[in-house]
């Protein structure tokens, strides 16, 4: 049995026209599948065998955000900034065992706790009025950890992004 949660709280405040910022918060469960629960044996690859896991819990993720937006009417200029964060408790990964000598590898579905991902963007765009054409620059980032167990040992892998990006329209 899991009992499903999903709290969320907004906040959103505009401290002049045409500007706000807002907060966000938005959480859910995520309950393990049914081949992540049954024990039996995947064994149609003998090198290759999957086993559930019938102790799995149900993992939570947390979302947090922050945004902000504004316009200059007078000026045709808007800009916007927002980074968002994502933090799983309990996170349902892999622990996976590989036998050196004959390289028979067992993978069974655990919990772990370690997964986070973060982005953020932001940009600025504006009117060229003897053009009469909009032009836009942004950057974005991201960054993501993900834990998982190699041989009974934690192994992260970290992935980090960046980018940026200018366009025009008509």
């Amino acid at each position: 049995n899991y009992t499903n949660l999903f709290p969320a709280a907004n906040f959103n405040y505009a401290y002049k026209p045409n500007h706000n910022i807002s907060l966000g918060y938005n959480g859910n469960t995520v309950q393990p599948t049914i081949n992540q629960l049954q024990q039996l044996r995947n064994n149609s690859n003998p090198l290759y065998q999957y086993i559930g896991n019938p102790n799995l819990e149900q993992s939570f993720r947390h979302n947090f955000s922050l945004n902000h937006n504004s316009y200059n009417f007078l000026k045709e200029m808007w800009t916007y900034q927002s980074i968002n964060v994502n933090v799983t408790d309990n996170a349902i990964t892999n622990s996976t065992k590989i036998n050196g000598i004959t390289g028979e590898t067992l993978t069974q579905p655990v919990n772990t706790n370690g997964n986070i991902s973060m982005n953020a963007w932001m940009g600025v765009g504006t009117k060229l009025k003897k053009l009469n054409i909009n032009v836009y620059a942004n950057y974005q980032f991201n960054h993501s950890k993900f834990v998982e167990l190699i041989n009974d040992q934690k192994n992260n892998t970290v992935t980090t992004t960046h980018g940026v990006s200018f366009y025009f329209n008509k």
